[in-house]
């Protein structure tokens, strides 16, 4: 607070007046309440403040169920926490829901001798408890005039009814970088980064209780809603197979011939012989009906192709059992934000081994391999032990060195300082995970990386056969567009661009052009370069500096650059 208040009394020095000196105190005062209430924490430059909890007005929603085709009619009860983790935006949403009908149509209600709209009272407990939303997207109110919205997905949850347990819906934070965040407008366009943070820190610093109210009035848009009915579905199918089986036993009763409808004695007997043809169309009517009955009701009902995962949907670098233990309350954003704001954005400990895991089955044999494949040779040596080319990496703990993760990865960057790494998984493609080795995203393009980060850069290899740079995040900042890529040792770097020297920022803007045929390495931001790689060259060394600045032209020539440490005395 002291850095807070000598800023802001600097800022108002030039309050001559009584009324100047008087508005800048109240200024101080009201940033130090602000700051207080808001419960701001403050971690070098990451600064995180405590979700806001905000339960919204009761949302109706009815639509058609694209996998039956029933007409389905519900209520959402929902809460959004937002947050600021470490800098980042931070939210979760969560509800509660009430089936009121489902409306079925006519032949499907007529085969199960039920009514066209079932309301929650008519469907039994034990199927009702069964039917659960996989997913419910709907869009929260950000202001009280309802400019500006979030789109947010509610996770998975059963429904909520008079017999029932209110379920409060099991969700996973989100939290992204704020290009990504996608707060939408009056007009149905996306806000830009900077009212998009503006919108999220007026919304979690919204202390007045009447401000919070006539945002909470608003009801959430429900956007998009996938339900599994199954379990409805196949009750139907029950109820449409016992109407089918009682009104078919009367006629199967009188088809139940007592003996052949020929006797060598009688012949045929013409009342037997229809009694028995009746049977056997019964008979197969019933087994044509059960089999269309099972077709409408309870096809395709568990092929999980659309059954949302917890452990797939966590970005977060908190562990899924860790998040599970405060899942399905209506404070789970708050209690989920306090586990999350001790790891996220922060570098683990961890550094990585190879371990005798191989990713592919080895053969028990013993085997000959090269004593070193690099070289064109016929020496093998031979081992009792058989040789893996893809051996696994581990992460350990540095402090302990105890496991941190299993061995399940074939290459990896490394953490960052943003708790991130990439991992080459055995499948041999690549991902980002956090520090609790949650998936964050695929790197679908990424062949390998080169060295560590420095500079908040690492140089990474594309598909392309090209070079690249991502940030701490894993974000492209720098186009694999380059045959070369040296490492930022400093804020530049050199590449190379079509068979030229040159060099680049670390925003992959262009501070020297790449016309040089040589070049040396970066070095306290200076670079030397000259226009002819042959030996016999009479061209001159030029000494740059990280401004593109020609600051000397040397007198050394030839293929080898001069020692820079000499020419920057």
């Amino acid at each position: 607070m002291k850095r807070l208040f000598a800023k802001i009394t600097n800022c108002n020095a030039y309050a001559v007046s009584t009324a100047g000196v008087y508005r800048a105190l109240q200024g101080i005062m009201l940033t130090a309440m602000l700051l207080m209430a808001a419960d701001i924490v403050v971690a070098g430059e990451q600064k995180s403040i405590k979700p806001k909890e905000i339960r919204y007005a009761t949302s109706r929603w009815q639509g058609i169920d694209d996998d039956s085709g029933y007409q389905v009619t519900l209520e959402l009860n929902s809460n959004l926490s937002m947050g600021i983790v470490k800098n980042d935006p931070y939210y979760l949403c969560s509800g509660t829901w009430n089936l009121i009908e489902i409306a079925i149509p006519e032949h499907d209600a007529l085969l199960a001798d039920v009514n066209v709209k079932q309301r929650n009272q008519d469907i039994p407990a034990s199927v009702l408890e069964k039917i659960s939303l996989r997913q419910l997207k709907a869009q929260f109110a950000l202001d009280k005039q309802n400019n500006f919205d979030l789109a947010c997905e509610l996770g998975q949850f059963s429904p909520s009814s008079s017999s029932l347990h209110a379920t409060v819906s099991h969700n996973i934070p989100s939290i992204i970088d704020w290009q990504k965040l996608i707060i939408n407008s009056i007009d149905n366009q996306y806000v830009n980064q900077t009212l998009a943070k503006d919108v999220v820190y007026d919304f979690v610093g919204t202390l007045r209780k009447d401000t919070t109210a006539k945002i909470a009035q608003h009801q959430p848009r429900i956007v998009d809603v996938d339900i599994d009915l199954s379990a409805f579905k196949i009750w139907l199918g029950e109820q449409a197979q016992q109407k089918l089986l009682s009104t078919a036993d009367a006629e199967l009763d009188l088809a139940n011939v007592q003996g052949l409808a020929y006797t060598e004695s009688q012949g045929f007997n013409e009342l037997q012989f229809d009694r028995f043809m009746q049977g056997l169309y019964e008979q197969k009517r019933l087994n044509e009906g059960t089999r269309k009955i099972e077709q409408r009701f309870t096809t395709n009902l568990f092929s999980g192709e659309n059954q949302i995962q917890i452990g797939d949907t966590n970005r977060t670098c908190a562990s899924t059992d860790a998040l599970s233990e405060v899942m399905g309350s209506w404070f789970s954003g708050t209690s989920m934000f306090q586990i999350i704001d001790k790891c996220h954005g922060v570098a683990p400990d961890y550094g990585f081994v190879k371990t005798e895991h191989c990713a592919i089955e080895l053969s028990p044999t013993p085997v000959f391999h090269p004593i070193d494949e690099t070289l064109a040779t016929d020496e093998f040596v031979h081992t009792s032990t058989p040789y893996c080319p893809k051996p696994l990496l581990q992460f350990v703990s540095l402090k302990n060195g105890n496991p941190a993760s299993r061995a399940m990865f074939l290459q990896t960057s490394g953490f960052s300082k943003q708790g991130l790494a990439a991992v080459q998984l055995i499948d041999e493609q690549w991902q980002v995970v956090t520090s609790a080795f949650n998936r964050l995203k695929p790197l679908p393009d990424v062949v390998g990386f080169r060295g560590g980060f420095h500079h908040e850069r690492i140089v990474f290899k594309s598909s392309n056969g090209l070079y690249g740079a991502m940030d701490p995040k894993f974000n492209v900042i720098v186009a694999p567009i380059f045959e070369e890529i040296q490492s930022f040792s400093s804020k530049v770097t050199r590449v190379k661009y079509q068979g030229n020297y040159g060099v680049i920022d670390k925003a992959g803007q262009w501070i020297v052009p790449a016309k040089f045929a040589k070049a040396g390495f970066v070095e306290n931001g200076h670079i030397l370069v000259g226009d002819s790689d042959s030996e016999q060259s009479t061209s001159p060394w030029l000494l740059i500096n990280s401004e593109g600045v020609l600051l000397k032209q040397t007198t050394h020539v030839g293929h080898i650059p001069p020692p820079m440490h000499a020419l920057l005395k």
